[in-house]
Protein backbone atom coordinates (compact mmCIF):
# COMPACT_ATOMS: atom_id res chain seq x y z
CA UNK A 1 0.00 0.00 0.00
CA UNK A 2 3.09 2.22 -0.18
CA UNK A 3 3.82 3.10 -3.80
CA UNK A 4 7.51 2.54 -4.61
CA UNK A 5 9.39 5.41 -6.26
CA UNK A 6 13.05 4.99 -7.23
CA UNK A 7 15.41 7.74 -8.35
CA UNK A 8 18.65 7.20 -10.25
CA UNK A 9 21.61 8.12 -8.00
CA UNK A 10 23.48 9.50 -11.02
CA UNK A 11 20.60 11.29 -12.76
CA UNK A 12 17.90 13.02 -10.73
CA UNK A 13 15.56 13.23 -13.73
CA UNK A 14 15.51 9.44 -14.16
CA UNK A 15 12.84 7.79 -11.96
CA UNK A 16 10.68 4.69 -11.82
CA UNK A 17 7.35 4.04 -10.15
CA UNK A 18 4.46 1.62 -10.46
CA UNK A 19 0.69 1.92 -10.65
CA UNK A 20 -2.04 -0.70 -10.72
CA UNK A 21 -1.74 -1.17 -14.48
CA UNK A 22 1.96 -0.80 -15.33
CA UNK A 23 5.51 0.12 -14.45
CA UNK A 24 6.39 3.71 -15.35
CA UNK A 25 9.64 5.54 -16.15
CA UNK A 26 10.48 9.20 -16.58
CA UNK A 27 13.74 10.62 -17.93
CA UNK A 28 12.78 14.29 -17.54
CA UNK A 29 11.94 14.60 -13.88
CA UNK A 30 8.28 13.63 -14.18
CA UNK A 31 7.21 15.91 -17.02
CA UNK A 32 6.47 12.82 -19.13
CA UNK A 33 6.08 9.20 -18.06
CA UNK A 34 6.51 6.12 -20.26
CA UNK A 35 4.46 2.98 -19.57
CA UNK A 36 6.96 0.14 -19.85
CA UNK A 37 5.05 -3.07 -19.15
CA UNK A 38 2.21 -4.51 -17.07
CA UNK A 39 4.66 -5.83 -14.47
CA UNK A 40 3.72 -5.44 -10.83
CA UNK A 41 6.25 -4.38 -8.20
CA UNK A 42 6.32 -3.64 -4.51
CA UNK A 43 9.97 -2.49 -4.66
CA UNK A 44 12.16 -1.01 -7.42
CA UNK A 45 15.94 -0.49 -7.59
CA UNK A 46 18.07 1.39 -10.12
CA UNK A 47 21.75 0.46 -10.01
CA UNK A 48 23.89 3.39 -8.79
CA UNK A 49 26.76 1.87 -10.77
CA UNK A 50 24.83 1.62 -14.05
CA UNK A 51 21.52 3.45 -14.48
CA UNK A 52 20.47 1.14 -17.32
CA UNK A 53 20.19 -1.78 -14.88
CA UNK A 54 16.81 -1.72 -13.12
CA UNK A 55 15.32 -4.29 -10.74
CA UNK A 56 11.76 -4.95 -9.66
CA UNK A 57 10.53 -7.15 -6.83
CA UNK A 58 7.00 -8.50 -6.67
CA UNK A 59 6.97 -10.43 -3.37
CA UNK A 60 8.39 -13.69 -4.71
CA UNK A 61 9.64 -12.73 -8.17
CA UNK A 62 12.58 -10.53 -9.21
CA UNK A 63 12.96 -9.09 -12.69
CA UNK A 64 15.90 -7.22 -14.13
CA UNK A 65 16.34 -4.97 -17.15
CA UNK A 66 19.79 -4.10 -18.49
CA UNK A 67 18.48 -1.62 -21.08
CA UNK A 68 16.52 0.82 -18.89
CA UNK A 69 13.21 -1.00 -19.07
CA UNK A 70 13.07 -1.87 -22.77
CA UNK A 71 13.24 -5.62 -22.05
CA UNK A 72 13.00 -7.66 -18.84
CA UNK A 73 14.36 -10.99 -17.64
CA UNK A 74 12.92 -12.95 -14.72
CA UNK A 75 15.62 -13.85 -12.21
CA UNK A 76 16.06 -17.39 -11.01
CA UNK A 77 13.94 -18.62 -8.09
CA UNK A 78 15.48 -17.76 -4.74
CA UNK A 79 16.08 -21.39 -3.80
CA UNK A 80 15.61 -20.79 -0.07
CA UNK A 81 12.52 -20.82 2.17
CA UNK A 82 11.28 -17.23 2.30
CA UNK A 83 8.18 -15.19 2.92
CA UNK A 84 7.14 -12.21 0.82
CA UNK A 85 10.02 -10.07 -0.38
CA UNK A 86 9.83 -6.48 0.87
CA UNK A 87 12.88 -4.60 -0.42
CA UNK A 88 15.21 -4.91 -3.39
CA UNK A 89 18.49 -2.99 -3.34
CA UNK A 90 21.05 -2.63 -6.11
CA UNK A 91 24.61 -2.69 -4.80
CA UNK A 92 26.16 0.80 -4.84
CA UNK A 93 29.45 -0.40 -6.38
CA UNK A 94 28.88 -3.64 -8.31
CA UNK A 95 26.29 -3.38 -11.08
CA UNK A 96 25.79 -7.18 -11.11
CA UNK A 97 24.93 -7.42 -7.41
CA UNK A 98 21.50 -7.07 -5.81
CA UNK A 99 19.98 -7.73 -2.38
CA UNK A 100 16.46 -8.77 -1.37
CA UNK A 101 15.01 -8.69 2.15
CA UNK A 102 12.06 -10.67 3.47
CA UNK A 103 9.41 -10.48 6.16
CA UNK A 104 8.11 -13.18 8.56
CA UNK A 105 9.18 -14.63 11.89
CA UNK A 106 9.49 -18.22 10.65
CA UNK A 107 12.57 -19.99 12.00
CA UNK A 108 14.77 -21.25 9.17
CA UNK A 109 13.56 -18.75 6.60
CA UNK A 110 16.05 -16.61 4.71
CA UNK A 111 15.74 -12.91 5.55
CA UNK A 112 18.56 -11.46 3.41
CA UNK A 113 19.54 -12.84 -0.01
CA UNK A 114 22.20 -11.64 -2.43
CA UNK A 115 22.93 -12.30 -6.09
CA UNK A 116 26.24 -11.30 -7.66
CA UNK A 117 25.40 -12.41 -11.20
CA UNK A 118 22.27 -10.44 -12.15
CA UNK A 119 19.89 -12.90 -10.52
CA UNK A 120 21.18 -16.14 -12.01
CA UNK A 121 22.08 -17.54 -8.57
CA UNK A 122 21.27 -16.48 -4.99
CA UNK A 123 23.07 -16.86 -1.66
CA UNK A 124 21.61 -16.62 1.83
CA UNK A 125 23.20 -13.78 3.83
CA UNK A 126 20.94 -14.07 6.87
CA UNK A 127 23.90 -15.31 8.93
CA UNK A 128 23.12 -15.33 12.65
CA UNK A 129 20.32 -12.77 12.44
CA UNK A 130 17.33 -13.94 14.53
CA UNK A 131 13.97 -14.80 12.97
CA UNK A 132 12.53 -11.30 12.59
CA UNK A 133 11.17 -9.41 9.56
CA UNK A 134 13.81 -7.47 7.60
CA UNK A 135 12.08 -4.52 5.95
CA UNK A 136 14.98 -2.79 4.21
CA UNK A 137 18.73 -2.89 3.63
CA UNK A 138 21.49 -0.47 2.70
CA UNK A 139 25.15 -1.08 1.81
CA UNK A 140 27.86 1.40 2.79
CA UNK A 141 29.51 2.55 -0.47
CA UNK A 142 32.69 3.49 1.41
CA UNK A 143 32.86 0.19 3.34
CA UNK A 144 31.16 -2.36 1.04
CA UNK A 145 31.23 -5.17 3.62
CA UNK A 146 29.24 -2.99 6.05
CA UNK A 147 25.54 -3.73 5.63
CA UNK A 148 22.68 -2.22 7.60
CA UNK A 149 19.18 -3.69 7.84
CA UNK A 150 15.98 -2.13 9.09
CA UNK A 151 13.84 -4.64 10.96
CA UNK A 152 10.80 -4.92 13.19
CA UNK A 153 13.28 -4.68 16.08
CA UNK A 154 15.36 -1.67 15.07
CA UNK A 155 18.55 -1.34 13.00
CA UNK A 156 21.18 -4.10 12.78
CA UNK A 157 24.63 -4.05 11.22
CA UNK A 158 27.02 -6.60 9.74
CA UNK A 159 30.64 -5.61 9.21
CA UNK A 160 31.62 -8.92 7.59
CA UNK A 161 29.24 -9.23 4.67
CA UNK A 162 26.29 -10.85 6.42
CA UNK A 163 28.08 -13.52 8.45
CA UNK A 164 27.25 -11.90 11.79
CA UNK A 165 24.67 -9.25 12.76
CA UNK A 166 24.52 -6.95 15.79
CA UNK A 167 21.81 -4.50 16.86
CA UNK A 168 22.57 -0.76 16.74
CA UNK A 169 20.37 -0.13 19.75
CA UNK A 170 22.26 2.58 21.65
CA UNK A 171 19.49 5.14 22.13
CA UNK A 172 17.35 3.78 19.31
CA UNK A 173 13.64 3.57 20.16
CA UNK A 174 11.67 0.34 20.09
CA UNK A 175 10.31 0.96 16.60
CA UNK A 176 9.81 -0.78 13.27
CA UNK A 177 12.31 0.51 10.69
CA UNK A 178 10.83 0.79 7.21
CA UNK A 179 13.59 2.58 5.28
CA UNK A 180 17.34 3.24 5.46
CA UNK A 181 19.59 5.57 3.49
CA UNK A 182 23.26 6.53 3.78
CA UNK A 183 24.31 10.14 3.25
CA UNK A 184 27.86 9.20 2.34
CA UNK A 185 29.61 12.57 2.24
CA UNK A 186 28.55 13.21 5.84
CA UNK A 187 28.87 9.53 6.86
CA UNK A 188 25.34 9.46 8.22
CA UNK A 189 22.88 6.57 8.35
CA UNK A 190 19.26 7.71 8.38
CA UNK A 191 16.44 5.44 9.49
CA UNK A 192 12.76 6.04 8.78
CA UNK A 193 10.51 4.38 11.35
CA UNK A 194 6.86 3.48 11.68
CA UNK A 195 5.53 6.03 14.16
CA UNK A 196 8.76 7.39 15.64
CA UNK A 197 9.97 9.69 12.86
CA UNK A 198 13.47 9.65 11.36
CA UNK A 199 16.70 9.08 13.26
CA UNK A 200 20.33 9.65 12.27
CA UNK A 201 23.55 7.88 13.24
CA UNK A 202 27.18 8.77 12.55
CA UNK A 203 28.75 5.70 10.92
CA UNK A 204 32.25 7.12 10.38
CA UNK A 205 33.67 4.82 13.06
CA UNK A 206 31.39 1.77 12.82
Amino acid sequence: WVTPVEIDAQNGNHLYTVAANALYRTTNGGALWDSLSPLGANSIAISPANGNIVWTLNLTTCRVSTDDGATWTTASPFGFPTSGGIKILADPIDANTVFVTFSAYTVGNAHVLRSTDLGVTWEDKTGDFPSQPVNTIVVDPTEPTHWFIGTDVGVWVSVNGGVNWLPLDDGFPNAVVVDLEIQDSGRKLRAGTHGRGMLELDISDI
